[in-house]
């Protein structure tokens, strides 16, 4: 069996699969990163992908980091970073946005003197995220933690 790469339904197919021992093959974020013994899921474990947020993070130098995130799934994604920054000297905003309200955000960021910003974002809105960034102003670092697999089947 492949996918799903929706999260409710793929938990649910993944559910199946191990009580009838068929193999699951999947790509999709798994917040629960416990083993399971019929399937293999592709997407990088939240876990490792903080780790690769906060070892950017510390390697760059940031000081300042806005997160950006459109769904609550996003907020959870980053959480241990907000829980536990690379160093105490890491300044952190979080803001929650929408195609609306992502110019007040990045005008909100701008006054902060934040130059360095993670999106977590429908990949549907990143256009209309980078319209806005371009209209506001133009940043240092900007790094993008969308989900790749939600676009791999269009």
């Amino acid at each position: 069996m492949f996918g799903p790469f929706d999260p409710i339904l793929g938990s649910h197919i993944q559910s199946i699969t191990d009580a009838l021992d068929i193999p699951h093959l999947e790509s999709r974020l798994d917040l629960e990163p416990q083993e399971k013994e019929f399937s293999i899921n592709l997407f990088p474990s939240h876990l490792y992908l903080n780790q690769a947020y906060k070892d950017m993070i510390k390697f760059l130098k940031w000081t300042k980091v806005a997160i950006v995130y459109e769904e609550d799934i996003g907020l959870m994604k980053l959480q241990d970073i907000i829980r536990s920054p690379p160093s105490k000297n890491v300044e952190i905003y979080i803001r929650q946005g929408t195609p609306d309200t992502y110019r007040d955000i990045l005008k909100e960021v701008k006054h902060k003197q934040i130059y360095s910003i993670i999106v977590d974002t429908v990949p549907e809105h990143m256009h209309l995220f980078l319209r806005c960034v371009h209209v506001v102003f133009l940043l240092h670092s900007i790094f993008f933690s969308v989900t790749v697999a939600a676009t791999a089947d269009e």
